[in-house]
């Protein structure tokens, strides 16, 4: 069909102000769509589920949506940089009510924060609770553990 043009690289211009992305994500092709004249002339993104608008009003990322696996955390990262130098106020995302309809580059910048320190915490690479919170027990001293319990 002469309607469908296949492309490689990593942008292609479809019309003056209109331009795809290639973000990867879920999957190596994955594009969004960087549209400058968009929202009223403040620019706008198509970004389908690569970058999914969130119920909470923030966007996030998956590598398998139907079973909740998360796209690694370099990935976000990617994604984050790709989209920063962009001009955009809005988001459409994958569904008809899912709208970010301003300040749409801030809530990214956010949301990608998020995500990285939610994967911290994931690599267990949070502060782990202290002694004596929620049941924690100090593992490393157990001399101190049974004068404890004999006293």
């Amino acid at each position: 069909d002469g309607a469908i043009k296949f492309w490689d690289g990593e942008e292609k211009v479809l019309a003056d102000g209109i331009t795809l992305l290639r973000c990867g994500g879920h999957f190596p092709g994955g594009t969004i769509m960087h549209w400058r004249d968009g929202a009223e002339g403040r620019g706008a993104l198509l970004t389908g589920d690569i970058l999914q608008v969130t119920p909470d009003g923030m966007v996030s990322f998956m590598f398998s949506y139907p079973n909740q696996i998360p796209l690694p955390a370099r990935a976000v990262e990617l994604i984050g940089e790709k989209v920063k130098p962009l001009r955009y106020e809005r988001i459409y995302g994958a569904w008809w009510e899912r709208v970010i309809a301003s300040d749409a580059q801030e809530v990214v910048r956010r949301s990608v924060a998020r995500y990285l320190g939610l994967t911290e915490i994931e690599a267990g690479r949070a502060i782990a609770p202290t002694k004596g919170t929620h049941g924690y027990k100090d593992k490393k001293n157990p001399s101190e553990e049974n004068e404890r319990e004999n006293a």
